[in-house]
């Protein structure tokens, strides 16, 4: 349950810095807003720097909400059924333009 636990959380980070800009090329748009509200949210001891501590925690909070939502039957376990129905889910939701016909 631990090493699951700890591929979650690994999951999570990797997932939030894949889906992060890098400072430089943040624009005052709706990314950057997005951006600078998730860093905020992440640097809770309001320092201006996000410590290993903060960004671990962050990550596992992710990844337990992550869980959550894939574990339909809430059982605290993800079958197969379960982790590929929420692959799907996830990449669907992050697609911006529609499919093609």
């Amino acid at each position: 349950m631990m090493h699951l636990k700890k591929i979650l959380v690994l999951s999570a980070a990797l997932a939030f810095i894949a889906g992060s800009e890098p400072a430089a090329a943040q624009q005052p748009s709706a990314g950057g807003i997005r951006s600078e509200a998730r860093f905020n949210a992440m640097d809770t001891d309001r320092d201006g720097r996000i410590s290993r501590s903060e960004f671990v925690s962050a990550a596992q909070a992710r990844a337990e909400k992550a869980f959550a939502r894939a574990d339909a039957d809430g059982d605290g376990y993800l079958s197969k059924e379960e982790f590929q129905n929420s692959r799907g889910k996830r990449a669907r939701s992050r697609r911006s333009d529609p499919l093609p016909q």
